[in-house]
């Protein structure tokens, strides 16, 4: 079994986890997980394997809810069938006792980052139609999401992905969906709506929602808002809001009047 300390340590690289992908190499990490390049033994395809390290902020029995509510939600996550949505291939724990971590398995995506595009642009914005054109695949993918009652509630430009897409294929996608998100009050997938009442806050400021500010139900409304400030972002090349940080953009997010080009 795979400890916290050998996570924290980088040493599960070369470890087979849940019995079938072997650890290549640390390719992320954030303050809610570490995403390592895995490949699969017998298929010898590339994945991605997200460990949670969020789950080191609970303990007993608000740790076992926690796994719990996770694995619900994977099995919902694994369920969705949107091209636009990236899959999830599987879904177990490293680690044993309190160090304990879960994680995901999912499908390996070779692109660019809407975050680095747009950087990339340099403030160069979109017209209306090629900005949802381009947005179009998220859109679609979230409605599947949300038909299906699972929020992604963090919706970014670096949690969309630009990818060199076959035939028929979306060539933008939607990562990290539902993984930060994991929360031990949430009333389950197919609930639609989740109490933010936790330790974890699973969002981004300058992409958040009002109740996500005041801590009080999200849903999938919040994932629309969010998609109307980065359609704002692509027409006008910048973020819809003025500021970067602090009070000031807490100010511009809780305010009646809403960003527009």
């Amino acid at each position: 079994m795979v400890t916290s300390s050998v996570l924290e340590h980088d040493a599960v690289i070369g470890e087979v986890v849940l019995g079938r992908y072997e650890v290549e190499a640390r390719v992320a990490q954030g303050g809610f997980a570490v995403v390592y390049r895995a490949r699969h033994r017998e298929l010898g395809v590339p994945v991605a394997l997200k460990v949670l390290t969020a789950a080191d902020r609970f303990g007993g029995e608000a740790r076992r809810q926690y796994l719990a509510q996770f694995r619900q939600e994977a099995v919902t996550l694994a369920s969705l069938n949107h091209p636009a949505l990236v899959r999830v291939l599987d879904v177990g724990t490293v680690g044993g006792g309190e160090t304990e971590r879960p994680c995901m398995a999912m499908e390996w995506l070779e692109g660019v980052s809407l975050e680095d595009e747009l950087a990339a642009r340099a403030g160069a914005g979109r017209g209306p139609r090629e900005a949802l054109a381009l947005l179009k695949p998220a859109f679609d993918g979230l409605a599947c999401a949300h038909d299906a009652g699972v929020s992604h509630r963090d919706l970014k430009p670096s949690n969309l992905m630009r990818v060199a897409a076959r035939r028929g294929e979306p060539g933008l996608r939607v990562i990290d969906f539902g993984v930060a998100k994991v929360d031990p009050d949430a009333e389950g997938p197919g609930g639609g709506s989740t109490s933010t009442a936790s330790p974890i806050a699973g969002y981004t400021a300058a992409y958040a929602a009002p109740e996500q500010i005041s801590r009080s139900r999200t849903g999938p409304w919040t994932d629309v808002h969010a998609l109307a400030l980065l359609l704002v972002e692509v027409l006008r090349g910048e973020r819809a809001y003025t500021h970067r940080e602090g009070a000031e953009l807490l100010e511009e997010i809780l305010a009646e009047e809403r960003p527009t080009p």
